[in-house]
């Protein structure tokens, strides 16, 4: 058994289940799976970010772009894009955030990995309910991956509609 003390002295951010390595748009990707305590969550790297990585790597944006990844799972999309040089928020349920932190900083290069977040911001954050200061700013690109299929098995359309609603600037956005 490892003493723990050993993994935290290291600066590595903690393993948090297999790691998959990925190449998206120049980068290695680098992802643990998670440990969330739901079914059908952030617990696991599903295809929909791969996917919505790899259209950026057929169909680049110009210009820095501010980019919300709502429901980010494990955050493999959002991170390709902040190692890319988008300026990136990664949110998902507070449940899977352990998850998505660690991966963040598992990523971080350079003068990132003295402080992850300058890779890229990790927002825990519910369907349906009032923004969170972070989440208060206009996106120019909100990635919707595999959480359509939540949205709609789920029957979640009333919190995932407010929630965009919230995030194009509708009433209660800003309510606490």
């Amino acid at each position: 058994m490892v003493d723990a003390s050993i993994i935290a002295a290291s600066g590595l951010p903690p393993r948090r289940g297999p790691t998959q390595k990925y190449e998206l748009l120049g980068n290695t990707i680098v992802l643990s799976q998670g440990d969330s305590s739901f079914e059908h969550t952030g617990w696991r790297t599903w295809a929909g970010s791969w996917l919505l990585a790899k259209h950026f790597e057929r169909k680049p944006v110009s210009g820095r772009k501010r980019v919300l990844d709502l429901s980010c799972g494990t955050g493999l999309a959002g991170i390709a894009l902040a190692r890319a040089g988008y300026e990136v928020t990664l949110c998902d349920m507070e449940v899977n955030m352990g998850t998505v932190r660690s991966n963040v900083a598992r990523n971080a290069t350079g003068a990132e990995e003295h402080d992850a977040t300058s890779l890229a911001q990790a927002v825990g954050y519910s369907w349906g309910t009032p923004l969170p200061p972070e989440l208060r700013i206009a996106f120019d690109i909100v990635l919707c991956g595999d959480l359509l299929y939540h949205v709609w098995s789920g029957r979640l359309q009333n919190e995932f509609l407010t929630t965009l609603q919230y995030l194009n600037g509708g009433a209660g956005a800003g309510a606490a």
